[in-house]
């Protein structure tokens, strides 16, 4: 329930309504701020990996996330990463795209990481044109086309892409009869909403944990060790701090405004002075005045 102001209409006469408007101002301003600043904390307290910002922030603060996924999605414990770029851009003539985090292993391999959780249309195209740019960015200008880089595409869906209930889809650029040849493109794609019963391994590990807030309930002691890191200590804070700060902020803001339209709400109400005065020493148009009188119940 809305905090209720009261209002000494002796006060207000005695040293005008300046004071008093600035005084429920802050009232109504601190009020909004401090519910929805601690709505929008909480808010992104219980965000998981699904988050795009979180997922950047841990991917990127370290090659151990990374590592550790595409070692279990591709089912290749060969896989070592040497680093990690997050929201890369790419530019390209005619169309730029920017990647949710490019591991680069010390092989040479690339491998995109997206995170998607709406779906979207042209999805499919989408991802040929990543790993299109991603082509055209790493082969350097007179290099033959044989150095082009493995690549390999990871999406985390929370949603079921192919609608076929399966908890992994792999797909291949180049395989015969069975058989990857020569350099390749490789995608996976991961749906995180997978509610089967057959034992997917660390897979189903990854699937229960980006669902998960609370890194003590997390399965997989890297997913946990990265989300204790950005929930609870000073350092991974900061890495998110000017999120809940905007937040804040925001809230401020909204408060503010809320409180400048109730502190000239309590002046017409009471008709402490004319909607034209209050437009005057508000430095409002009139038809703002009129427009905040007319949310006014009696």
């Amino acid at each position: 329930m809305k905090k209720k102001i009261i209002i000494n209409f002796t006060l207000v006469r005695r040293i005008g309504f300046d004071y008093v408007a600035q005084k429920v101002c802050e009232k109504e301003g601190g009020y909004s701020a401090g519910i929805l600043g601690e709505k929008r904390r909480r808010d992104f307290e219980e965000k998981t990996f699904k988050s795009d910002l979180l997922f950047s922030l841990a991917m990127g603060s370290s090659t151990r996330m990374a590592e550790y996924l595409a070692r279990v999605i591709t089912k290749r414990d060969d896989i070592e990463i040497e680093r990690v770029l997050t929201q890369k851009e790419l530019i390209n003539e005619g169309h730029s795209v920017r990647l949710d985090a490019l591991a680069i292993a010390k092989d040479g391999t690339l491998i995109n990481f997206e995170m998607q959780n709406e779906r979207r249309a042209g999805m499919e195209q989408r991802l040929r044109m990543y790993e299109s740019s991603i082509n055209l960015s790493f082969l350097a200008k007179g290099d033959d086309y044989e150095n082009l880089p493995d690549i390999i595409t990871i999406v985390l869906y929370d949603y079921d892409v192919y609608g076929r209930g399966k908890a992994l889809y792999t797909s291949c650029w180049r395989e015969i009869d069975g058989e990857v040849t020569g350099r390749t493109v490789v995608r996976h794609e991961v749906n995180l909403r997978y509610e089967g019963e057959d034992d997917i391994g660390e897979l189903g590990d990854i699937i229960h944990d980006f669902g998960c807030w609370d890194y003590r309930k997390m399965r997989s002691e890297v997913l946990s060790e990265e989300m204790r890191y950005f929930k609870t200590t000073k350092e991974g804070k900061m890495g998110y701090g000017g999120e809940i700060d905007g937040y804040i902020n925001e809230g401020k803001e909204i408060g503010l405004k809320e409180g400048f339209a109730a502190s000239i709400k309590t002046l017409i109400s009471n008709k402490l002075l004319t909607k034209e005065q209050i437009a005057k020493a508000y430095g409002l148009s009139l038809s703002e005045v009129e427009e905040i009188a007319a949310g006014i119940t009696y």
